[in-house]
């Protein structure tokens, strides 16, 4: 009787083990994304791209923007986090210096400058302007 309880602890805790695993990979998941906006630099060599993180959660929409080279797909660090987010607008205000804008915003992530390393190794430094009428604090 002993050796069969044994054996159902054993195979309880590994169900448990296997089942925990598999609950922290989905938890650990990141949430998917959807391209709202993309609009090139006068140059066409760097995209400006906001996306919306779809987070199956009850909080504010996240919202990203990235950098990337013309046409490649959403890839590397967002160079703006953000959430509370209204109205926001991307602006080329020259080749190498993107204007973010919005009426409502509170930011978690946002870099002065920024380098996007193009399909030809050329680097390109963008400067990166915020222009929030209301910075939510929380």
């Amino acid at each position: 009787m002993g050796a069969l309880r044994m054996q159902i602890m054993r195979v309880s805790y590994f169900v448990g083990y296997i089942l925990g695993c598999f609950l922290l990979l989905i938890a650990c998941t990141p949430p998917s994304a959807t391209e709202i906006f993309r609009i090139s630099n006068a140059k066409g060599n760097v995209d400006a791209v906001m996306v919306e993180l779809n987070t199956d959660a009850t909080v504010a929409t996240p919202t990203e923007i990235y950098l990337i080279p013309k046409d490649d797909a959403i890839s590397g660090k967002a160079v703006l986090r953000a959430d509370k987010v209204e109205n926001m607008k991307l602006i080329w205000t020259e080749p190498d210096i993107l204007t973010i804008r919005a009426t409502d915003a509170r930011i978690f992530v946002y870099p002065k400058s920024f380098s996007v390393k193009l399909k030809n190794s050329e680097v390109r430094n963008i400067s990166i302007k915020l222009d929030v009428q209301n910075l939510i604090s929380n």
